[in-house]
C-alpha cells in the first residue's frame, strides 16, 4: 500500500505531467518521487528527488501519475555527515 511521505521508484519509461512545466515530460532513470498527496480520481503527486552519490536531495518540482507507475520503494540517502567533511584549508598555510 502506497503511504504519503514515502519515496517511490517510478517506471522511467514512462510520461509524466510536470506541475511546475505544464508540459508531459519523459524523465532519465532512476525517477525517484516522494509522494506528497492523492487525489480521489487515482491521480497521485510526487516532488521529485535529485538523486546523488552520498546524498539525495527533494526538489520542488512536482508531477502527477499513477499507482501503476510504481515499481517499488526507494530508501533515501541522507547522509549529511559525509557531505560536511569538506574544509578549505587555503587560508591556512599562507
Amino acid at each position: 500500500m502506497i503511504e504519503v511521505g514515502k519515496y517511490y521508484i517510478l517506471n522511467p519509461d514512462r510520461f509524466y505531467f510536470s506541475i511546475d512545466l505544464q508540459r508531459t515530460v519523459k524523465l532519465i532513470n532512476p525517477v525517484i518521487v516522494k509522494l506528497t498527496h492523492t487525489s480521489t480520481l487515482g491521480v497521485l503527486f510526487g516532488s521529485l528527488v535529485d538523486v546523488g552519490i552520498l546524498i539525495d536531495i527533494d526538489t520542488n518540482n512536482e508531477i502527477e501519475f499513477k499507482e501503476d507507475d510504481i515499481l517499488g520503494e526507494y530508501e533515501l540517502k541522507n547522509t549529511p555527515s559525509m557531505v560536511n567533511c569538506y574544509m578549505d584549508f587555503n587560508g591556512l598555510f599562507t
